[in-house]
């Protein structure tokens, strides 16, 4: 009984010490102009194989290693402004932003003259 709860005690202090080694960063990314949310905006740490992409109502969610020094995040998308944040992820982070469109298309004009 008693190496049963010791077992028992090493494991959950294990499992204490490695969820506290994780940090999850999530929020939501919308439009600035509709407030609508943005579907499949790549979020990314730079050099590093770590990503994710924002579902259908906008929202992300990325579980990275706990760090002492900054961590960089890179929120990009077709036609939107890239927006790099420098983080301290030494805990669990909500970060929603906005996208700024960069590509403004102009008026465009169709004309038709019939043949006789």
């Amino acid at each position: 009984m008693k190496v049963f709860i010791v077992t028992c005690c090493v494991i959950l202090i294990s499992w204490q010490s490695w969820a506290q080694q994780r940090v999850t960063i999530s929020g939501y990314v919308r439009e600035k102009g509709s407030q609508e949310q943005l579907i499949g905006v790549n979020v990314y740490v730079p050099n590093t194989h770590i990503g994710t992409t924002s579902n259908t109502y906008g929202f992300y969610s990325l579980t990275l290693p706990a760090t002492a020094d900054s961590l960089v995040l890179v929120f990009s998308y077709v036609g939107y402004e890239t927006i790099t944040k420098n983080l301290k992820a030494k805990q669990n982070i909500e970060l929603n932003l906005t996208l700024v469109p960069v590509v403004q298309l102009e008026q465009v004009n169709v004309s038709a003259k019939r043949q006789e």
